[in-house]
């Protein structure tokens, strides 16, 4: 057998455990960069109501999925008042959150729902500065 047939087989239980130390910061990197693209494609409103959507939530691995986070986030709609959500921000914000891919539909809701997660650490944090 080729040296790189047997690192690569799935019976080589140490090729399989490295990596993690080289995958996690990349993955944090690429959940940041991310989170910036937010700030700059969706407005401060549509940040505020992203994280407002994601309050009294559990993070679950179904939840970080595209379709998840629209459902989530038109049921949020549906039990705000109906005049206190303009009908062009609804349309707006969902029409972004369908043109996002599944990754960083789920750094968006990772961003959103890790404001009440901080909150609970530091009451003192400010929607508004963490929007920003």
């Amino acid at each position: 057998m080729p040296r790189s047939a047997f690192f690569l087989s799935s019976n080589n239980t140490a090729f399989n455990k490295s990596g993690a130390e080289f995958i996690l910061p990349w993955m944090i990197d690429i959940a940041f960069q991310h989170v910036h693209e937010f700030k700059k494609l969706f407005s401060k409103v549509e940040l505020d109501l992203l994280v407002q959507a994601h309050r009294e939530t559990f993070l679950e691995d179904s939840w970080t999925e595209k379709e998840k986070l629209i459902s989530r986030i038109e049921a949020y709609f549906s039990i705000k008042e109906a005049g206190s959500i303009s009908a062009s921000a609804k349309t707006s914000l969902l029409l972004k959150l369908r043109r996002l891919e599944d990754s960083e539909a789920a750094s968006l809701s990772v961003w959103a729902y890790s404001f009440w997660q901080l909150l609970t650490e530091q009451p003192s944090m400010d929607i508004n500065a963490y929007i920003a």
